[in-house]
């Protein structure tokens, strides 16, 4: 047979070779199983192999220089066993190599220096090689995943509660006068973006790739969710206000729900059109924490996603920044603008630190306190001093 699929199983000893002079294999898949010892030097024998997966068993000892007259090889994969020493110059004979994993092994120097016009896909996380090109770094550990979980649901229940006391006085004059759907639509958001920090977070735990794959996709329609709510309400509310103060003959502000939920309604279904070729590719990467994208056009998705967010949040910031001179009884219109600079603040943060580390616990720490210390102040900011006057002493005054 031309192919030898054997992966799963619980074999286990040594790996022998037997009569395979002239062998037509060209795909041997171990993956997964319990076998042990040194790769033999009769690998080098079987001359038509294009796939080789010794991944995830328990092989150790250094790479026989033999593997490099495998030179029909395209995907060798050796990652999660004990192999150690060295990598064999011979690896840079494989010029039809198109992808190596080697990750989470014992090796020791530099990566194989392979010529510059072979398109290879290195993996090498915690291979042990002393080189830029292959990161050290690792899944973060169960507790510190619980305990920021611990602190997101604390924001969701503070969410959730604010969300049941401003439905339950929904019809005070204080509340209807700042417009409940936009207390509603940013509280929505506020928790899908919160929300959206659980299943990140356990894709930066060490756990079967298929559960890590659903996670991606659910964190990236959470965020998503949660950006044009949060951003769109903000903008959608702040924008008349803007227009009204520019234009002094005009004496009442008036925002129907349908003015609010329209620029909502268009930025989430833009949002969605982006993010559906998106969520058929994005995936957790393989043997390493996060998530990625394989196919070429998914990076035009994520920049014109990005870009979205981006005009999103610099418009709420503007519309805040326009209507900073609004006469003082207009508090909760300042606080708004306040809870959504803050916003920004944390989300710059975010942004910076995620991209400055490659340390997954670091990354979960900042994402998760940045979503969570945005959302507490919104609440401290916006939603705390209505629910004060209704339940405080001076319950029957009006807030414009």
């Amino acid at each position: 047979k031309k192919i030898r699929s054997l992966e799963s199983n619980k074999f286990s000893g040594a790996l022998l070779f037997k009569n395979i002079t002239n062998s037509n294999l060209e795909q041997l898949d171990l993956e997964n199983n319990e076998l042990s010892g040194t790769i033999p030097t009769q690998i080098g024998c079987i001359t038509k192999l294009t796939y080789l997966n010794f991944g995830f068993n328990q092989f150790s000892g250094s790479l026989p220089s033999q593997i490099g007259l495998l030179t029909n090889l395209q995907y060798l994969i050796l990652s999660r066993n004990q192999f150690t020493g060295r990598l064999p110059n011979e690896l840079s004979q494989l010029t039809k190599l198109i992808q190596l994993s080697i990750s989470h092994n014992q090796f020791v120097g530099q990566l194989v220096e392979f010529p510059p016009t072979i398109n290879i896909t290195i993996e090498c996380i915690q291979s042990g090689l002393d080189d830029t090109k292959c990161p050290k770094g690792t899944f973060i550990s169960d507790v510190a995943y619980y305990i920021m979980v611990a602190f997101v649901c604390v924001g969701l229940v503070l969410q959730i509660v604010v969300l049941v006391l401003l439905r339950m006085n929904s019809n005070t004059s204080l509340i209807r006068s700042t417009n409940p759907y936009f207390s509603y639509s940013t509280i929505a958001g506020l928790v899908c973006l919160l929300g959206a920090t659980i299943p990140f977070g356990y894709t930066l735990i060490n756990r079967p790739k298929l559960n890590r794959d659903i996670c991606c996709r659910a964190s990236m329609i959470m965020t998503v969710l949660g950006v044009v709510f949060v951003f769109g309400s903000i903008s959608a509310r702040n924008y008349p206000i803007w227009q009204i103060f520019d234009n002094p003959t005009l004496r009442e502000i008036k925002l129907p729900p349908a003015k609010l939920a329209r620029p909502i309604f268009w930025s989430l279904l833009a949002a969605i059109c982006l993010d559906i070729p998106l969520l058929i590719d994005y995936q957790a990467v393989d043997d390493y924490y996060g998530c990625a994208t394989k196919n070429s056009l998914s990076p035009v998705f994520i920049t014109t996603l990005g870009v979205l967010f981006f005009l999103l949040a610099a418009f709420a910031f503007y519309t805040c920044f326009k209507i900073r001179n609004v006469p003082s009884r207009f508090n909760d219109t300042k606080n708004i603008a306040r809870a959504t600079y803050n916003l920004l603040t944390f989300g710059l943060a975010m942004v910076i630190l995620g991209f400055a580390t490659q340390d997954p616990l670091p990354l979960f720490i900042s994402v998760t306190l940045a979503i969570f210390l945005g959302t507490l102040t919104f609440v401290w900011s916006v939603h705390l001093p209505k629910l004060r006057k209704i339940y405080g002493s001076n319950k029957n005054s009006i807030e414009f």
